[in-house]
């Protein structure tokens, strides 16, 4: 049975995004040029939770929304970035600015990359 996937995947090659879905033992039929996915049969729920996780890694907007929520639990703000970024153009302290920066690069270290 075909069961498509309904989001688009556009920062993947359709026969990488085959590849690790079927590396995953997910019983792929074919992906389109859009991305999506369509299988030989109606997913379990564990398998349907898997390829959702494999497709997302390939969502172009998840890095940068990742990035924010993650900023967002560590305390830093979009306030404090714009206030960090005042301070470095206009009052020439970049101080603030390191830090945020620094905890952007730990932050987008651990985040997964959407294309290949």
């Amino acid at each position: 049975m075909n069961q498509p996937d309904s989001q688009p995947i556009f920062t993947c090659k359709p026969e990488t995004l085959f590849a690790e879905l079927h590396a995953e033992g997910l019983p792929i039929e074919s992906i389109d040029e859009n991305g999506s996915a369509t299988y030989k049969r109606t997913l379990t729920e564990n398998e349907t939770s898997l390829a959702a996780q494999v497709i997302k890694m390939h969502d172009p907007h998840r890095a940068v929304r990742t990035l924010s929520e993650e900023l967002l639990e560590v305390g830093v703000s979009l306030q404090a970035r714009l206030e960090a970024l005042w301070m470095a153009v206009i009052e020439q302290d970049d101080c603030a600015a390191q830090e945020i920066q620094q905890t952007i690069t730990t932050i987008k270290a651990r985040l997964p990359h959407g294309s290949d």
